[in-house]
């Protein structure tokens, strides 16, 4: 990603207060990620209960749901939540689209970098229309992706996606 974004100048950057996000605008970038702009309303999806279990398990835990979640129409599973405290695509969106929004606003016709997680980027795909529900099944955003997002009028348009692999169904 850094090589991609090499040209690009940065007016500030801001990350996840998760630490792997903090290296990655830095390294990205070549600046400090000052801490007031590693916000926690960039993270990845909270997963309740599920928090530091290990990826076995979680990917158990979706098993054991998709014969329900297979039976929901796209707007249900959208919102739908695999048990209490584990964050919908709709409320990961909105969280991080609202952080974004904030960020532009204050940013008003910078470059911002933001670093997030592969997670919080594949729900705000979905929520700005780039691809629909099943055709971004968790796993599709690499390490390496980027999404570049414009600003107008208090809304998003995607500009550029970059490493990001589409469901071939």
């Amino acid at each position: 990603a850094s090589k991609s974004l090499a040209d690009v100048r940065f007016e500030a950057v801001y990350s996840s207060d998760l630490q792997r996000a903090i290296d990655t605008a830095e390294l990205v970038s070549g600046q400090t990620v000052p801490l007031e702009h590693q916000l926690p309303a960039l993270r990845e999806r909270s997963l309740g209960i599920m928090e530091g279990k290990s990826y076995d398990d979680y990917l158990q835990m979706i098993a054991d749901n998709q014969a329900e979640v297979n039976k929901l129409s796209l707007h249900e599973r959208w919102r739908f939540s695999h048990y209490s405290g584990f964050e919908s695509d709709y409320d990961v969106a909105e969280r991080f689209i609202t952080a974004l929004a904030q960020i532009a606003e204050v940013h008003s016709g910078q470059t911002i970098l933001v670093a997030a997680h592969g997670g919080t980027l594949r729900a705000t795909l979905l929520r700005l229309g780039y691809a629909a529900h099943g055709d971004l099944p968790s796993g599709s955003i690499q390490n390496t992706a980027y999404i570049e997002l414009d600003f107008a009028d208090g809304e998003f348009t995607i500009a550029n996606v970059s490493g990001v692999r589409r469901s071939t169904k």
